[in-house]
Order: structure tokens, then C-alpha cells, then sequence
């Protein structure tokens, strides 16, 4: 199978002058949160019920005689996704597939200056070479366009990450990875790698490996 080309890391595709941008950022999530985000995608019930009849539900969810629950579909992509990695129209690629080999999240940015940021990134690779939180979207956002003397460059109006825990406890990020404690083989299979290097909190502590830091804000996978 394959993905949708909008999709596709930029290694992925032709060279193109958008590409050649030397400052490019993508937008990163919670990788466990991200994870239901793709459940839900497969899952359309999930958008009809809330509060406590959706965390049931989304525990004990079958399809006919087979099980759907959210720990159930992840234990059946980790199983299959070695061999079929664009499954889900490539929405469980770990995120650092689209960054390049060294970028900088936003902090380490703003403080450097135009040039000085120039220098050390443009040639970091395909890929994006800036890293903004989808947790903190808005924020990071105007932030980043004030940097670049873009300030009237802005986002639509605010709205809350759809997985932000407000439809109900299970789908904060703890809650969510409550969820799947009982499936950690398979859920650490489809999100150690971004958690590990983009910085987010592990699914247990037995997994805590603190990201790794290049020259003082840059990172490199």
C-alpha cells in the first residue's frame, strides 16, 4: 500500500523550490495522543460519544466478534506495522521521518538570530529543521512568525486539540496512555522513537530515556 502524496515525508518526493527553504517547521504532537487520533480516524462512533459512555466504550469496543477497543487496534498495527509501514495511509510513521537529521525546537530558535540560525541549519537535510507543539499550536505559531517579521501572518482562530481530555479523562495524554499500560509492547513499538527524541513523556517509567541533545538546542535522530 501507499500514502496520500500530501503524506509522504519529504524524502519522499521531488525536489521542489518549497523544499529548498533553508528554515522549514512541521508541527509535532504527543505521540500518544496522536496514536488515537489515528484510532479515531477508522473509528467514527468515537465522534458521537463523550465523558464517561466514550472511555467505556472505547475500552470494551467490538466490531461483530472482534475486538475494536483502542488497545486492540493498537495491538494489531504494531504486529503489522514492520512489514506494511505506510498503513493508515501513512498516519503511524513516527513523526521523525519528517524532520531533518538536525533541527531545533522553537526556544533554541528564537534565541538565535537570523543569521546565526541560517548558519546552522540550512543544511541540516530534507526535512523540516524547526519543531512546533500542536499542544501549544497558537502560541508557537505567532511566535515564530514575530521572530521572522511576519506578525501578520497568523492561524485561524484558536480551537482546542481534539484529544486534549475536555470529551472525557481517558483521553488526556495520561489517560490515553493508561489505556494501553496493559498493551506497552505495542504501543511503545508505535511511538518510543518520537517520544524518545521529541520529549515527551514515555509510557512508563521503565521506558524513561531523557532525548538526546546536540550542541546545547539542537537535536539529531
Amino acid at each position: 500500500s501507499c500514502c496520500s502524496w500530501w503524506h509522504l515525508p519529504q524524502q519522499m518526493l521531488l525536489p521542489t523550490s518549497y523544499y529548498a527553504a533553508p528554515l522549514r517547521f512541521c508541527v509535532v504532537r504527543d505521540p500518544f495522543t496522536r496514536l488515537f487520533s489515528a484510532y479515531e480516524k477508522g473509528h467514527a462512533w468515537v465522534n458521537y460519544v463523550n465523558g464517561s459512555t466514550l472511555c467505556q466504550q472505547i475500552e470494551t469496543h467490538r466490531s461483530g466478534r472482534k475486538p475494536a477497543s483502542f488497545r486492540a487496534w493498537v495491538e494489531e498495527e504494531a504486529a503489522k506495522i514492520s512489514s506494511q509501514p505506510a498503513r493508515n495511509d501513512c498516519h503511524l510513521l513516527p513523526q521523525l521521518t519528517y524532520l531533518a537529521p538536525t533541527f531545533a525546537d522553537l526556544p533554541t530558535l528564537l534565541s538565535m538570530s537570523h543569521e546565526k540560525a541560517l548558519a546552522s541549519l540550512n543544511n541540516s537535510g530534507p526535512g523540516c529543521n524547526i519543531v512546533l507543539r500542536f499542544e501549544q499550536l497558537r502560541d508557537d505559531f505567532e511566535r515564530l512568525m514575530r521572530w521572522a517579521g511576519l506578525d501578520t501572518v497568523a492561524l485561524l482562530e484558536d480551537r482546542v486539540p481534539r484529544v486534549s481530555g475536555i470529551r472525557g479523562n481517558c483521553l488526556s495524554p495520561t489517560g490515553v496512555r493508561g489505556q494501553l499500560l496493559p498493551a506497552s509492547a505495542a504501543a511503545d513499538a508505535l511511538t518510543a522513537a518520537d517520544a524518545r527524541l521529541l520529549g515527551y513523556p514515555p509510557l512508563s517509567s521503565s521506558n524513561l530515556i531523557i532525548k538526546k541533545r546536540v550542541d546545547s538546542g539542537y537535536y539529531s535522530s
